[in-house]
């Protein structure tokens, strides 16, 4: 009986492995358009090296490079990851991009600046609107 138990036991937890998604989005941005004022950056070295080892670790791939790297685009992207996750699933996210710092709207920071991930759509510059 223990015995069978053990192989019971063994195969639920094969097959609760198995229900389990691995997902990846993945964000790199190597060629801002030049208006934007941001630099060009390396991220498709980083690429080279995460894009394998995710396929070998079997995830589902999101990649947003370059032009698809928008504001809006990240945030469907977002939005359309957790939709799709269940409990137990594994999730990866991975920004390759230019990142600021800008004053905390909240104080939750110890160092008093916000942080933020640049997408491809920014300006490097801020202009004020008032109206």
């Amino acid at each position: 009986m223990k015995r069978f138990f053990i192989i019971w036991l063994s195969l639920l937890c094969v097959l609760c492995s198995l229900a389990q998604q691995k997902h990846a989005l993945i964000v790199a941005i190597a060629n801002y358009p030049k208006e934007s004022g941001w630099s060009s950056i390396h991220s498709n070295n980083d690429l080279q090296i995460l894009l394998p080892q995710f396929k070998r670790l079997d995830f589902h791939i999101n990649l947003l490079a370059d032009k698809q790297a928008t504001k809006k685009n990240i945030i469907q992207a977002l939005q359309h990851l957790i939709k799709q996750l269940k409990a137990g699933d594994d999730v990866c996210l991975h920004f390759s991009c230019h990142g600021q710092q800008m004053e905390d709207d909240n104080g939750d920071e110890a160092d008093g600046l916000d942080k933020a991930l640049i997408p491809y759509d920014a300006r490097s510059t801020f202009q004020y609107l008032v109206q």
